[in-house]
């Protein structure tokens, strides 16, 4: 977020607390929580919750105390045995963590995105393939859009998260088809 971007929204506020007569009756609290409001809307449309989380963040980073923020990802599946591809899919989608610079809109854009296909897959438990092709078709749609708002953002990569569970589930079910079928060999 830049400081121009910043001081250009402070000093509106201030104009309009100055020209308001309605501003003017507001206490100072008052006015402080509506610049506070302001300046953590920014915040969040900049990826943050708030605007002392963006803070303590560029802080970190400046100190290289903190690595770069990371997209939210599949990696840290919990190692349950699972025995469908729904099992398997719910599994990998479980417990998703955002780093403090993939939240506010772009949060809200990728969890949409996980919920609609939670609810798609949970509908479509026996026949993931239906919910496949939706996705896609979906992905297809999105990927022409030239408006790239964090929202829209994360609602893509949310979508491209629940592709990827869809392609490990499929591909661990085919992994215990063949360890049984090999099993069964032996």
């Amino acid at each position: 977020m830049g400081n121009k971007q910043n001081n250009e929204n402070l000093d509106r506020l201030l104009e309009e607390y100055l020209k308001d007569s309605g501003l003017q009756n507001k206490t100072l609290n008052e006015f402080g929580k509506t610049v506070l409001e302001s300046v953590n809307t920014a915040a969040n449309s900049h990826g943050y919750d708030s605007i002392s989380e963006m803070i303590n963040d560029e802080i970190a980073m400046g100190l290289n105390v903190k690595e770069k923020p990371k997209k939210p990802s599949l990696d840290s599946l919990n190692n349950r045995e699972c025995h469908t591809r729904y099992d398997y899919f719910m599994e990998t989608l479980n417990g998703v963590e955002y780093d403090s610079r993939y939240r506010g809109h772009y949060k809200s854009g990728h969890l949409e995105a996980l919920d609609k296909y939670i609810d798609r897959v949970e509908l479509n438990r026996d026949n993931l393939t239906i919910v496949d092709k939706m996705l896609h078709q979906e992905l297809s749609v999105l990927r022409k859009e030239r408006n790239q708002s964090l929202y829209l953002q994360g609602y893509i990569d949310g979508l491209k998260m629940v592709d990827k569970a869809l392609r490990k589930s499929k591909n661990e079910m085919m992994k215990q088809v063949y360890q049984t079928v090999m099993a069964a060999l032996q």
